[in-house]
């Protein structure tokens, strides 16, 4: 027996090292480290474990719900950190850098503005809520010296009839600019042309914006950016269903979101911050991301776990706090209002009855 657990923990050793830091034990300089050999990428098919094909008419009962993420949990650091990347390497990135890089790449096409995924957002809404430009009181008091250099002019120039008509043309109600033509001037007196003295009839206008004659200073402009140690918890939706086929019962994920303050109210005390939902992600259109990037094994550092793997074997700890329910998918603090011990107890009834239902189904 002591032969074959030594064996054993002698195979896993080997094999293990493989999903470390790749050649790290055979670099001779620091670039050398990550570099796999041609061995290792031929071998290398790193890729997440696909979800089987589920027909619908196996599924004898499923219950959507709604949980959180609380990341000042110890056993949820892992999705967290490491929020300093100055001090780690470059493998090493935490579960909102890992997301919002790869919507900003491209990788990551799938984001929505809620829960149940309607209403696309694109990167330029995202990029809105990820920054806050402000000017100080100091940028205030300069720009208060002579407001009107920091203001641009709008120069109103008009268009005649007959003019060209430009691009950026802004036409009276009613003109049609097809129909215009050029007046032809009168024809006086024998063999002499003398124009006539016509007022010009103003048919729209060029709006011209000139540039403001000053800026405030860079040094008076505050710009306030959210990074992953903002981040106070992760929200998930996802569909726990009871496979007649397999008899068993299982999970699910179809939704992740980061909850983070509002960038406007960064600065005030806790009472006062806006927590709100940043993006919500369709989890199946972003595994291939979550797979390539490794959230931190405190036990053994060779083996570093992929997102992927963490979040779909429920590697975390979360409290449910919405379930889809007759009543608009009300949340349980709805109906459970003012009292915290009362809706956690309510969360746990919630997940009981669905843990409840694989049980009862052995019982006769």
């Amino acid at each position: 027996m002591n032969w074959r657990n030594l064996f054993l923990v002698l195979f896993v050793s080997v094999g293990s090292t493989t999903f470390a830091q790749s050649n790290l034990l055979n670099a001779k300089v620091p670039t050398d480290i990550g570099k796999k050999s041609p061995a290792q990428l031929l071998k290398d098919n790193d890729k997440p474990l696909e979800y089987g094909y589920i027909d619908d008419r196996d599924v004898l009962m499923s219950k959507k719900t709604w949980e959180i993420i609380d990341l000042d949990e110890r056993v949820n650091f892992p999705l967290y950190y490491p929020i300093d990347t100055a001090n780690v390497g470059a493998d090493r990135r935490s579960l909102y850098d890992v997301l919002v890089k790869g919507i900003k790449s491209g990788k990551i096409t799938e984001v929505y503005g809620d829960s149940y995924f309607r209403e696309k957002k694109t990167l330029k809404d995202i990029n809105a809520s990820l920054s806050k430009v402000d000017t100080t009181d100091a940028g205030r008091e300069q720009m208060n010296e002579d407001p009107a250099a920091f203001r641009p002019k709008i120069n109103k120039k008009p268009i005649y009839k007959g003019d060209p008509i430009p691009a950026k043309a802004v036409l009276n109600a009613g003109v049609d600019p097809n129909a215009l033509a050029v007046e032809e001037p009168a024809v006086k007196g024998k063999g002499k042309k003398k124009k006539k003295k016509v007022k010009k009839q103003v048919i729209g206008y060029v709006m011209d914006t000139i540039p403001a004659a000053r800026k405030i200073s860079e040094e008076y402009i505050s710009r306030t950016d959210l990074a992953s140690i903002d981040v106070s918890d992760y929200k998930i939706v996802g569909l726990w269903y009871f496979d007649k086929r397999q008899s068993d019962l299982r999970y699910r994920i179809l939704g992740l979101c980061p909850v983070i303050p509002d960038v406007y109210t960064m600065g005030k005390t806790e009472e006062e911050k806006d927590y709100v939902e940043l993006f919500w992600i369709f989890y199946p259109g972003a595994r291939e991301l979550l797979h390539e990037w490794k959230a931190f094994n405190d036990k053994n550092s060779s083996m570093p776990i992929s997102f992927d793997h963490l979040l779909n074997s429920r590697r975390f700890n979360a409290n449910t706090y919405k379930e889809e329910n007759v009543y608009n998918d009300r949340e349980i603090k709805d109906y459970m209002k003012e009292n915290s011990l009362m809706q956690l107890l309510e969360s746990e009834r919630v997940k009981d009855k669905i843990r409840n239902f694989e049980q009862d189904m052995w019982n006769y």
